[in-house]
């Protein structure tokens, strides 16, 4: 019964509070310095300069996804802990999850940091 309201909570938040924002967030990719100013995919003139483009866009696809793995981990981590209760080898397993998920949210933080720093200073 515990999980299900689990994720039944996890759903309602997920649904209730990410989804919205990212579909009302609308960005610019006018000249910025760092995209094209017009999608080659568009007008059908891709060539082998936009290749950088599509490896900048490909890789912050993947670091959101192990964001977003590591934020749902670290709420499944604590998920555990709380549900754990006084059993200690459950309560060490939460800690460990809850461990990895913060490294993985650092590490996936820090990736996307050196993406973009590379990025522009490739293409600046």
């Amino acid at each position: 019964m515990r999980i299900k309201s689990f994720f039944n909570t996890s759903f309602a938040f997920l649904y209730g509070f990410l989804l919205p924002t990212t579909s009302w967030a609308q960005t610019s990719t006018e000249g910025n310095g760092v995209l094209p100013k017009q999608s080659c995919i568009n007008d059908g003139s891709c060539g082998l300069q936009d290749i950088p483009f599509f490896i900048y866009y490909f890789v912050n696809f993947l670091i959101g996804i192990a964001g977003t793995l590591a934020v749902l981990m670290l709420m499944y981590g604590g998920y555990q802990y709380i549900v754990g209760g006084i059993v200690e080898d459950q309560k060490a397993k939460a800690k460990k999850t809850i461990t990895y998920a913060v490294a993985g949210l650092i590490v996936s933080s820090l990736a996307w940091v050196i993406i973009n720093v590379l990025q522009t200073t490739l293409a600046g």
